[in-house]
């Protein structure tokens, strides 16, 4: 069955490949969304970076109204005279608070803030707005932060500030009264970081994000479409940042590189951190951009994460016609190598199963691959079961079994046949003296004995027992007249001299070359058979007819019986 094993290989190979594929592919699929998701982390970054630069210059803009408000550059110049803000007029600070809460009520429409200050050249507080601490208040100073020391010298800039628990965006300008002359003070506008300025920031960029500090997020927000479950920090993602070497880009640049947050059931959750500039910077402050991509567990998820469109390409009738052709082909080769010769084997044992019919043995030639071995052993064992019964197969109908045979019996394996002993011829005698002998009378043919079997353990495999069935009162062959060997082909006597017999030894190398070449013929096995066990079988059968019939010579030959390799035993006188 080389061609069914072959097409079983070929098929096993073919679903190992498909599979090598499919986990190639997922592999490979897997790496792309992961280096997307750093693509994607990346850009989200710049365009947070960007949107909150754009943001806070704006606001720097929006303070210009206020910079140049009559009554908050009144109260600052007045206030640089003072030792104290509480020495300033009331009426004074007054006016720049109102001046203040117009313009916060006013700029809400374009860009809010939450809260406001007036800060003079001592970076002192002179006014406020909407903060809880009071205008004046003993030690209310913010001329210590850079963005207001910058603005007090004459600068435009933005900040990060951390109140308590929360985070502010801070804006700064610088107030002059009269061009070319210093600035008398400061105005700064505070902005909170909150649900409304991250959703501010995730409708402007189009990504998850998450603010920070002190080690805990403080407000996060995610486009319509993410899992609000997934993007999400905790103080032990944001403990990893700490922990981090001095070299990492986080600690050295303030950038981290995409980190692996968590893995969901089908998900990847990733990050990349910045920090905050400024006075946040040395709180840890910063926002974290976030993504979420989908990650292949099994070859199957394609087919599911898959749409409808990508399904519909997927040609469908070639992949049909493909398992077909290779479904006819094994079933085609399976029925030429298993079907057909079971099916025959099959027959066969009917045949034999059926008692109206003459055929009591298998034919092995008739057989292909391992039945050939099949019908040997059901012979085999046929012959075991008959001779454990007391039943004689061999002689029972012998001619029936092994087809037309001399009158003389053959054995199983070996058949002693006697030759035709040529007539030999009293020499004349005068006709006074004696009458010429009469020829001896034939003995009556007696009926055969029972077979004679030599030890199984002495045959060599695959060599039925040796059996004998000669007459008990057969003439000598060395009288006149024809030995009653039958119809067996005759086999000649010894020739003269000068015509030497072939040596024993090399005839029956002869035989045992011609005995394997008919087995392998007929596919019987023959690893086990060899000449040192043939000789042995050989020697005693030719003992044992030398004994019986005084020859001198037993010549074997080589023949099929029954779809097997037999021998024939034949006396030469």
């Amino acid at each position: 069955m080389i061609f069914s094993r072959f097409w079983y290989l070929v098929l096993g190979v073919a679903v190992a490949g498909a599979m090598f594929v499919l986990f190639l592919a997922m592999g490979i699929a897997n790496h792309a969304e992961e280096r997307s998701a750093a693509r994607i982390l990346n850009s989200g970054s710049v365009a947070v970076s960007l949107y909150l630069k754009d943001d806070a210059s704006r606001r720097a803009t929006a303070l210009t109204p206020l910079a140049v408000n009559g009554d908050v550059g009144d109260a600052l110049r007045k206030a640089q005279s003072t030792d104290t803000v509480k020495e300033l007029d009331s009426p004074v600070r007054d006016k720049a608070n109102v001046a203040l809460r117009k313009f916060r009520e006013q700029a809400q429409d374009f860009v809010g803030f939450d809260a406001l200050f007036a800060v003079d050249v001592h970076g002192r507080v002179v006014a406020s707005e909407n903060f809880e601490r009071a205008t004046g208040a003993e030690g209310f100073e913010l001329g210590g932060y850079p963005v207001v020391a910058d603005a007090l010298h004459g600068y435009i800039r933005d900040d990060s500030w951390l109140f308590g628990d929360d985070l502010y965006r801070v804006v700064a300008r610088p107030v002059e009264t009269e061009a070319g002359a210093a600035p008398v003070g400061a105005v700064v506008g505070l902005k909170k970081v909150d649900d409304a300025f991250a959703r501010d920031v995730v409708e402007h960029t189009g990504v998850s994000v998450v603010f920070y500090a002190s080690g805990r997020p403080i407000i996060k927000a995610t486009p319509p479409a993410s899992e609000t479950h997934l993007v999400n920090l905790t103080p032990d993602d944001l403990a990893k940042l700490a922990k981090l070497g001095a070299e990492d880009p986080y600690q050295a640049e303030g950038r981290s590189k995409p980190m692996l947050v968590r893995e969901e059931a089908a998900y990847d959750v990733r990050a990349l951190y910045v920090r905050l500039p400024g006075e946040a910077w040395d709180l840890g402050a910063g926002y974290a951009v976030m993504h979420q991509h989908q990650r292949l567990g099994s070859p199957a998820e394609f087919y599911a994460n898959a749409t409808s469109e990508e399904k519909r390409a997927v040609p469908l009738p070639l992949l049909g016609a493909v398992a077909l052709v290779a479904a006819l082909v094994g079933f085609v080769l399976t029925s030429f190598e298993h079907s057909a010769p079971l099916a025959g084997f099959r027959r066969g044992l009917a045949e034999l199963a059926n008692k109206g019919n003459a055929v009591d043995v298998l034919r092995p030639a008739t057989y292909r691959g391992g039945y050939k071995e099949l019908a040997a052993l059901v012979n085999d064992a046929l012959d075991k079961v008959a001779s454990s019964a007391g039943v004689d197969r061999g002689p029972a109908d012998l001619a029936r079994v092994l087809g037309p045979l001399p009158t003389e019996p053959t054995m199983s394996a070996f058949a002693a046949v006697k030759p035709a002993a040529a007539p030999k011829v009293q020499p004349a005698a005068a006709p006074k003296e004696e009458p010429a002998p009469k020829p001896k009378a034939e003995a009556p043919a007696a009926k055969p004995r029972p077979a004679q079997v030599l030890e199984p353990a002495a045959l060599p495999e695959s060599l039925a027992p040796i059996e004998d069935d000669a007459p008990a009162d057969e003439p000598p062959h060395d009288e006149a007249g024809e030995s009653d060997a039958g119809e067996d082909e005759p086999l000649a006597s010894a020739g003269p001299e000068s015509d030497e017999p072939e040596d024993e030894e090399t005839e029956w190398r002869r035989v045992f070359e011609e005995f394997l070449a008919m087995k392998r013929e007929l596919g019987e096995p023959v690893e086990k058979l060899t000449f040192d066990k043939f000789r042995g079988t050989l020697q005693r059968n030719k003992d044992a007819l030398v004994a019986r019939h005084g020859c001198e010579r037993v010549m074997f030959t080589v023949y099929e019986k029954q779809g097997r390799a037999a021998l024939k035993a034949s006396p030469v006188k």
